[in-house]
This record gives C-alpha cells, structure tokens and sequence, in this order.
C-alpha cells in the first residue's frame, strides 16, 4: 500500500542569531508509527509554493504554537502574553485555503483548532482565566503547564465516532478558546464548563479542529482520532 505523506505547518523559533523552522517530535513519531511520511512545511507567503506543497501532501496538521493576532478577528490584544506571529497566522491561513481548494483532510490541534476558527469568520477568548468564570483549568502552572480534564462528545460528529464514547478525559495547555463560532462549523465538543474542545467543518472534505493536546495524549481514543484522519487522507 503506498505510504501517505502527511505535511505538518511548521512554528518559528526567532532567535537572535536565527529563526529557525520547527516541529514537535510527537508529529512525527505518531506518523511514522502509523507507516506514513511525515514532511514539515515552511512558513510563507508565495501563494504559488504553498499550493504546490499542498497538492503533494496527502493532508495536513496544524499543530500548536503561539497566539494568533487578535487583529483577524477585529480585536485589540487583551491578555498580558504578547507572543504573536503574524507571518505563521498569514501562511497558515494560505495553506488552510488551499487545503480546502484541493479537498486534503486537515487536523488543527491546539492553536491548529483557533486557526481553523478564526479563517472561518470566528473569534476567540482571548484569556479563558480572565473573560470567563470557569470552574475548569485549560492550561496548568509554571511547574507543569499541562492539566486533564473532561470532555463530552456531540452525537453524529467525527470525533464521536472516532472516540466512541460520551464522555473522555484530555490532555490541555490552552489560555484560549473558540468564542463565536465560525462559518460553516459545528460544534464537536465541549468542556463541562462550555469552552468548545472541539469542531468539525459542514463542507465537502474533511476538517477537524480539537482544542485539546491531542499530541501530548497516548491513548486509544486519541489514536482512534488520528488513524480516522490518516484513514480520510487514502
């Protein structure tokens, strides 16, 4: 069976000596365990190289990283983290519109899920701690920035279907969320609290976005997801 080139958009670590192009190891450990190529992709803005990139990929992660310039969505920063990147935002935007030109299965993990939210007319919670009373906590200390809590499942859904059950416990590290839903998208689940933890798009190819660290999760719901992707991207 030919073996899948799965492309993973690439963070940017900007150094004082360089900035260099990067992606988590857990990318691709979990691809290559499944017998699949992984490939990093560059971040930019030639349109005409990312549409080349995107025809040669079988499909697409965006994983996690940074915040996304509250600017997309017509609001001014509100949160004392500052940690922007408005050259990833733009080339991911790119590649996500190609993506669904070319009808490549995508998953948006963490950040990856905002993205997907927010180039389909959504906004965020800029500051989960701060703009909403939540009895929950999305991201962990400065000891252990990781938490895990609850998530349940909306009936008839991909993430559903692949989990198999109500109610799962999740990997999170996220100070952000989906605040108004974008075009096209529904709601796949959500935290006991109401913060949305997942969303899949209403259109003709397949695209799902989880808020959670699915990356940063060894279980068989979590690789039920992922081989669901893999399977969608033959």
């Amino acid at each position: 069976m030919k073996k899948l080139v799965i492309g993973i958009v690439g963070g940017v670590y900007r150094g004082s000596f360089a900035n260099i192009l990067y992606t988590k190891e857990t990318y691709i450990k979990t691809i290559t365990r499944n017998g699949q190529i992984p490939v990093m992709l560059p971040i930019t803005k030639d349109k005409k190289a990312v549409e080349a990139l995107i025809k040669k990929v079988d499909g697409l992660i965006f994983p996690g990283g940074v915040n996304i310039y509250p600017f997309h969505y017509g609001e001014n920063p509100k949160t004392e983290i500052l940690n922007f990147d408005l050259e990833r935002d733009n080339s991911e935007f790119l590649y996500l519109e190609m993506a669904l030109n070319y009808k490549k299965p995508v998953l948006g993990v963490s950040r990856g899920c905002q993205i997907i939210n927010v180039y389909m007319g959504g906004s965020l919670i800029q500051d989960i701690k701060n703009e909403r009373q939540k009895d929950i906590y999305h991201i962990g200390t400065s000891q252990k920035l990781e938490t895990s809590h609850y998530i349940n499942l909306i009936d008839d859904t991909n993430i559903k279907k692949a989990f198999n059950v109500n109610r799962a416990i999740v990997t999170s590290c996220h100070s952000q969320s989906i605040k108004d839903l974008g075009k096209d998208l529904r709601i796949s689940a959500k935290a006991d609290d109401g913060v949305i933890e997942a969303v899949e798009y209403l259109g003709d190819s397949y695209l799902i976005g989880v808020q959670f660290n699915l990356d940063r999760m060894e279980n068989e719901e979590s690789s039920s997801l992922f081989n669901q992707f893999i399977g969608k991207c033959r």
